[in-house]
């Protein structure tokens, strides 16, 4: 006669319940091993034409994270998509060609791709949100860096063509703002390409004291020729 009672249905239950639990188990330990047996974040760099360095980074376990790229002294920061993927081309700034990522966790990577024909004059800046650079229409400026991230780091590159004999004027522009008037910003420029050396500097500017008449308003430095003409043979 079969065992109907209170303890004996436990019993049976608890037999029947086991393995569906044990197959859930295992089923949660391989998604979570699937989870974090992403691959290791790469970072690689090629050369394009017009002294162009082409970067692709990969990072599937930080997704959606920021990521900081140094390159020639200069540092802008960007966001990683949903795939924890970025690709951007920015112009070569030395002959070296190489750059840092540094990662959310901490992680660094680097990557070079040494660059031969340096041959466009470029002006780089590290500039703040609130400064930008200015130039005619021969004057080709890039924006790097995610400008609606918090605490953003930008770099803005002012270029001349290779093909441009005349020097071209370029103008540095800075918004007055309630955080910077009254206030002396430094911001570092770096000149390269021609065949010639990369020249460091800084350049200082004093903003006006803060008042109503002041603030949304701008500032304008000429720079002159920053990026002077080609040298004729």
């Amino acid at each position: 006669m079969a065992d109907w009672s209170e303890p004996a249905m436990r019993g049976v239950w608890a037999q029947a319940l086991l393995p569906m639990l044990a197959l859930l188990l295992a089923s949660a330990a391989t998604g979570t091993r699937a989870d974090t047996a992403c691959a290791e974040p790469r970072l690689t760099l090629t050369v394009a034409k017009g002294a162009m360095l082409h970067l692709s980074l990969d990072a599937p376990c930080q997704k959606g994270g920021r990521v900081t790229l140094s390159h020639a002294g200069f540092r802008f920061a960007v966001g990683l998509d949903a795939d924890g993927r970025y690709q951007a081309t920015l112009p070569a700034l030395d002959a070296a060609g190489q750059v840092t990522a540094t990662l959310g966790d901490g992680q660094v990577l680097q990557a070079a791709q040494p660059v031969g024909d340096l041959d466009q004059r470029r002006l780089a800046l590290q500039r703040p949100a609130t400064m930008r650079l200015s130039g005619s229409g021969a004057a080709r400026l890039t924006l790097l860096g995610d400008a609606s991230l918090t605490d953003p780091l930008l770099v803005q590159v002012a270029e001349i063509p290779a093909d441009q004999v005349k020097a071209i004027p370029l103008t540095l522009i800075a918004d007055v703002t309630a955080q910077n008037c009254g206030h002396d910003l430094m911001v570092h420029i770096l000149r390269s390409g021609a065949k010639l050396p990369a020249e460091s500097d800084a350049i200082l500017m004093s903003m006006p004291a803060c008042g109503a008449d002041t603030l949304g308003t701008h500032l304008s430095l000429d720079l002159g020729t920053a990026l002077p003409a080609a040298t004729t043979p």
